[in-house]
């Protein structure tokens, strides 16, 4: 059989060279699809946002608690706090008990219209606590209340973005702008502010006992 001419063996080649190669598979995609074999990465999801849910609100949990049980006590901090009526002595720390107990329930719960509500119900306490326990001249005390709020914004702004649709922050396309975004922008600013200003008061201090420089 004749032997191919070296213009058709070059014509080969070409056209091989001018095919698309394979696209190459990078580490991380490889360990991606090795776990995801392994592992049901939509159910470690969702008990992670079980997991998340339980920490944002064990606080509210543990302060329901704690009216409760030491009901005697939180009826004389009311007292301490400048409240002078005896009934509300008694109704302000009830208000507290069903307030954060309910919230925290509708949380816990939900993942729809129900913990969006719950969330709206612990922000409000937040907003309300200071005031009621007479704190609201304590910069440690609000901004640790605060930094719970943060909490719960961001949390609130995922629980919006699984009704809408939308974009949360970081990311492009339309909505990006909307509300879950704005809502968990909020979340991140408060979420470290008792960490900034703890932060600036040791700037502070330290800035203080500098030696002041030869005029």
């Amino acid at each position: 059989a004749p032997s191919s001419s070296p213009m058709s063996s070059l014509k080969v080649q070409l056209t091989q060279a001018a095919a698309p190669s394979p696209p190459s598979i990078s580490f991380v995609e490889r360990y991606k699809v090795a776990v995801e074999a392994r592992i049901n990465l939509k159910h470690v999801h969702r008990r992670l946002q079980v997991v998340a849910k339980l920490l944002i609100v064990a606080t509210f949990v543990e302060d329901a608690l704690r009216m409760l049980f030491k009901f005697d006590q939180q009826q004389q901090s009311m007292e301490i706090a400048g409240w002078t009526s005896p009934a509300l002595h008694t109704l302000l720390p009830l208000l507290s008990l069903a307030v954060q107990s309910c919230g925290a329930l509708l949380v816990l719960a939900s993942s729809g219209v129900g913990g969006e509500v719950g969330c709206y119900l612990l922000l409000g306490w937040c907003v309300w606590h200071p005031f009621m326990y007479g704190q609201a001249g304590n910069r440690e005390f609000v901004l640790e209340t605060a930094t719970i709020s943060g909490g719960l914004l961001i949390l609130l702004s995922h629980l919006l973005l699984l009704r809408t649709k939308a974009p949360l922050l970081g990311e492009s396309g339309p909505g990006a702008v909307g509300t879950p975004a704005r809502v968990q922008a909020v979340g991140r600013v408060l979420l470290v502010s008792f960490f900034l200003s703890f932060a600036l008061s040791l700037a502070h201090a330290w800035a203080v006992s500098l030696p002041l420089g030869a005029g």
